[in-house]
């Protein structure tokens, strides 16, 4: 095969591959835009996006197939309605109501977010401020119930996580750092700490409540002290 047919034939399978891409994103962003995804309609668009990440290659195109990715956990949240039995809601919960996958979603939409403010090109923004403020209640109720079964760890991660879903919210980096303390996780809380220090987190105006336990008073007086040498 001589030179010319080699190029043409790439620029052949180059076509096709940018053509493929672009259907792919037509079809995710048509199903995306819907006011209600389930069913067959979030199975499809599950489909579509484990499809298109292998065909990006430019900035803008990585950056929008990762958030339609990330936000494959939330439309699976939000698509749970009454219908939906106790046990389907817990074993949700259990799938994407995790530090991990919380990050996950986190480091999607922020990174979109930081593009199209570098851009300028606000495509996702408002949805994604949107989606934050309807996905926090439902992570901070996790958070909640993980610390009432005495999975302090836990809760203290899916609390960091939440902060990182929204770094404006540093009432969720504090009660992380708190979390971590009950759970005797001094290294996680000391990070946390840290980062308060960092962002200029004053703490007033947080009382700390413990039972007249000698075990417990001690996790507080530590957990006052840290903050103390930390923040301050």
């Amino acid at each position: 095969m001589n030179l010319r047919k080699i190029v043409l034939s790439g620029a052949i399978l180059f076509s096709m591959a940018t053509f493929a891409q672009k259907s792919e994103f037509r079809s995710i962003k048509r199903i995306y835009e819907k006011p209600e995804i389930k069913g067959k309609d979030l199975e499809e668009y599950k489909s579509l996006v484990a499809q298109l990440q292998p065909l990006v290659t430019e900035e803008s195109d990585k950056v929008y197939a990762n958030f339609y990715k990330g936000m494959i956990p939330v439309l699976e949240i939000f698509a749970l309605d009454a219908t939906a039995t106790p046990a389907q809601q817990q074993a949700l919960m259990m799938k994407y109501g995790n530090s991990k996958s919380i990050s996950e979603v986190a480091i999607a939409l922020n990174a979109t977010l930081d593009y199209e403010k570098k851009s300028g090109k606000k495509q996702q923004t408002e949805d994604i401020k949107e989606t934050i403020a309807s996905l926090k209640p439902i992570l901070l109720n996790v958070a909640d119930q993980l610390g009432g079964a005495k999975k302090y760890s836990e809760s203290a991660e899916v609390l960091y996580s939440i902060y990182q879903l929204d770094k404006n919210d540093s009432l969720m980096l504090y009660y992380a750092a708190n979390y971590a303390i009950n759970a005797q996780d001094f290294d996680a809380a000391l990070k946390y700490y840290q980062e308060l220090k960092a962002i200029n987190y004053s703490g007033e105006g947080t009382n700390f409540y413990a039972k007249n336990k000698a075990s417990v008073k001690k996790k507080h007086l530590i957990a006052k002290q840290i903050e103390i040498n930390i923040l301050h």
